[in-house]
């Protein structure tokens, strides 16, 4: 039976970062525009037909838009650091008055889905035994190609987290993160590592733990995101730059990636924390 650091030392904690495939729905060739015209039909009621039932937004489409205007690319003000800024809308007159249903405006929207976005950062973070103290190493896969960091992304978890107890853990991992990966990895046309390959598996032969599911304690109504889940447990939140909805304009507007990549990172280390917390491992943690 595994003792305590085993088992904290089988868990590779990730936590990704994505954006649309193009910088705006101009970019997209016309077939990809067709798509997400018909995908931004669905996302939008007022577009619907009469009677007709519109799904409600899932976990992390709330997560991820949190904080956004009715245009979706306006950036909310930084915290503890300098404001964010766009190319002026005067440019523009979209930009002036956008319309909110459109599939130019709700294509910032795109980075949620696998098959309309790409990643752009993987951060990792495992524990090593250190005394009486964990330390956290950490790691990232990023750039603008994203078959590159996937492969390498997968090699590391071909090397080093292919065991039958490797496990793999994330926030709200099992509705975004893990089934991202996986797809991702699939359009890519690299094969799918042991780990990410859940296809005909029962529930308890999947080894993916879930903070955001650990939390719930079988209510599954509840969604609780990680800055808040940090604020209540006292733990120092990873959104003191940026969040969620501001990495589509860092990436493709700012061009800082450096800055989304410790954002990531942040993310990791509070998701390490969370997952202690939550586990009652009341250890001393090194970054």
């Amino acid at each position: 039976m595994m003792n305590q650091n085993q088992f904290l030392s089988s868990i590779l904690f990730l936590d990704i970062e994505t954006v649309p495939q193009y910088p705006s729905f101009e970019d997209c060739p016309d077939e990809l525009k067709a798509l997400w015209a018909r995908k931004a039909e669905k996302l939008t009621p007022s577009r619907s037909s009469a009677g007709e039932q519109q799904p409600q937004p899932t976990a992390t489409e709330t997560d991820a838009l949190q904080g956004d205007s009715s245009d979706p690319l306006t950036l909310r003000q930084a915290q503890g650091d300098a404001p964010l800024t766009l190319p002026d809308a005067s440019t523009s007159s979209a930009r002036r008055s956008p319309d909110p249903s459109s599939p130019s405006t709700l294509y910032p929207r795109a980075g949620i889905y696998a098959e309309f976005g790409k990643i752009i950062c993987i951060s990792v973070g495992y524990l090593v035994p250190d005394g009486t103290a964990l330390h956290l190493r950490k790691k990232s896969f990023f750039g603008d190609d994203e078959r590159v960091l996937l492969e390498e992304f997968a090699e590391l978890l071909n090397k080093h987290f292919s065991k039958p107890d490797s496990r793999l853990c994330a926030h709200n991992g099992k509705e975004f993160d893990f089934p991202w990966l996986s797809r991702r990895m699939i359009i890519n046309n690299i094969p799918l590592p042991a780990i990410l390959d859940t296809a005909g598996r029962k529930p308890w032969e999947v080894n993916h733990l879930d903070t955001m599911e650990m939390w719930k304690f079988g209510d599954y109504k509840s969604y609780t995101p990680l800055n808040l889940l940090t604020y209540i447990l006292g733990i120092p939140s990873p959104k003191d730059d940026i969040d969620g909805s501001q990495v589509y304009s860092v990436y493709y507007h700012l061009r800082d990636l450096p800055r989304i990549v410790q954002y990531c990172e942040k993310d990791v280390e509070a998701l390490v924390k969370v997952f202690l917390r939550l586990k009652g491992v009341g250890v001393m943690i090194k970054c």
